[in-house]
């Protein structure tokens, strides 16, 4: 196979001068004809904004796949389309590279249709009913850029996804039995010749595949089809959102075949969570961010903004645990508000709020609580009431199987406590039994001082409270034990 490295770089054609972050992030779009696509959407984050999952979910419901996804200017860029090829489609949004995931997925067939990484997570998408009939992936300095698509050529694979995810560390996804007949790539860093190049490209009758930006380098692939057509491509690339490029390039005809894009690591920013004044991990309006525990127990939490408070607009957020909300009853129920910054954390207080609205999502406080979640700014941990924390970033696909294994892991404490609410003995173990006294789970609870009792509502479920429509006293449920009476961290047992 002929292949040649050639040099091409892309122009800045636009660059905002009170960017919130780095100066020379970029988002990059590449439109063509012939895409085969039916209808198409797109969506972003904005910059150190989370990604807004609950779209992705609205529009899989519809048809749509997620064809190309990029992180730069404009935050988390998503591309999806109907008729787009791909039948299951599923993601991973994470902290660390998934492996084990990934692993497991292509064994079931799917395959690594994008990649990106921004905000110090990994945005994967893997897709059935691709035309790859194997994969190879691997991270590499710019140094070693050229040996490891070298590598993957003589393998016979082509790049199919790439992306620059730190100062010099660039992710590279090579495909076998993807549909082009040839391949050629570049690393540059002036913008001298840009259009001279691009053009240099197309008259060799390349077609432009992949461009990514970052470490102050633009990385671009062109590839050859098959079948040998070339299709009529268009582009822009710079620091502006853009929504009147892509509406303009629709109304002819054209539809988004790439979105790439990146952030400038070579001033010494790094695109990590952790940054010298951390930033805000507080989902937007309508969103929810999962975090897992990490301590040996099994579980997470998850953190919806639900609505806004009528009185000063500011955003209500809920609460849940496995899955359940916690404190919520119907239009109403317990939320937290964000009341302060306090040692890197963002502090939320909780509030008893009701709906006023359902069509704007507006609620009215009706008094306020005794417990504070505190949000880390440096990693997006949460630390719950009873300061337990949920530091490993997962996605929603996950939680289904964590929730079950929280489940089981409480029915087995269950067993073990005989109903959760007798006291450990000297030896750590509830019941005493043979089989109990192998455990390792030996240290008490910090929470409950290894009573095994919700220290909140001291095993009621519960308290009276004449808060509400009326002076009666009402009834409300535990948003600590969610009613059980049992501590929320040992789930009764009283160890660890």
């Amino acid at each position: 196979m002929n292949r040649l490295i050639k040099t091409v770089v892309i122009a800045v054609l636009c660059i905002v001068a009170m960017q919130v972050a780095v100066a020379d992030n970029k988002d990059i779009i590449i439109m063509e004809t012939g895409t085969g696509f039916g209808e198409q959407t797109w969506f972003y984050s904005g910059y150190g904004k989370e990604l807004q999952d609950n779209y992705i979910k609205e529009y899989w419901d519809k048809g749509f796949r997620i064809t190309s996804t990029s992180y730069g200017a404009s935050g988390w860029f998503v591309t999806m389309a109907t008729h787009s090829g791909f039948t299951m489609q599923t993601y991973n949004y994470c902290s660390n590279w998934p492996s084990e995931w990934i692993t497991e997925r292509i064994e079931k067939g799917y395959k690594i249709t994008s990649a990106c990484y921004g905000n110090g997570k990994w945005f994967i998408v893997l897709s059935q009913n691709t035309p790859y009939t194997d994969q190879m992936w691997s991270s590499c300095s710019t140094a070693e850029l050229s040996s490891t698509i070298q590598k993957y050529w003589d393998r016979d694979l082509y790049i199919s996804t790439a992306c620059c995810y730190d100062k010099d560390k660039w992710f590279i996804v090579a495909s076998q039995d993807a549909p082009y007949s040839d391949q050629t790539w570049s690393l540059i860093d002036s913008e001298d010749e840009a259009y001279a190049k691009i053009k240099e490209i197309r008259d060799n009758e390349y077609f432009i595949q992949i461009v990514q930006y970052g470490d102050g380098q633009y990385l671009v692939v062109g590839s050859k089809y098959q079948d040998g057509h070339l299709p009529i491509q268009t582009f822009q690339t710079g620091n502006a959102i853009p929504g009147n490029f892509i509406k303009e390039k629709w109304d002819k005809n054209f539809r988004i075949a790439y979105a790439g894009g990146g952030v400038d690591y070579s001033s010494g920013t790094s695109n990590s969570y952790a940054s010298s004044q951390g930033q805000s991990f507080l989902p937007d309006l309508g969103n929810t961010i999962y975090m897992a525990r990490t301590d040996g127990i099994p579980g997470y939490a998850s953190l919806t903004a639900c609505c806004s408070c009528s009185d000063n607009g500011k955003t209500i957020y809920t609460y849940g645990y496995n899955g359940i909300p916690v404190g919520q009853a119907g239009a109403e129920g317990f939320g937290y508000i964000k009341e302060e910054e306090r040692d890197g954390y963002e502090v939320l207080q909780e509030y008893y709020y009701s709906l006023l609205n359902f069509s704007d999502q507006t609620a009215y406080i009706k008094f306020k609580g005794s417990n504070q979640i505190l949000i880390s700014k440096q990693n997006g941990t949460i630390i719950n009431s009873h300061g337990v924390k949920f530091n490993q970033a997962i996605s929603k696909e996950q939680t289904s199987e964590l929730a079950k294994k929280a489940e089981n892991f409480a029915h087995s404490i269950d067993a073990m406590s005989r109903g959760g609410y007798t006291v450990p003995s000297g030896n750590g173990n509830s019941s005493g039994s043979e089989s109990n006294k192998s455990s390792t789970r030996k240290s008490h609870c910090p929470s409950c001082n290894g009573t095994g009792i919700c220290t909140s509502c001291k095993g009621a479920g519960g308290y009276w409270d004449y808060y509400g429509y009326s002076a009666d006293k009402i009834w409300r449920k535990c948003t600590s034990c969610n009613g059980t009476g049992r501590c929320f961290n040992c789930y009764g047992s009283g160890h660890l």
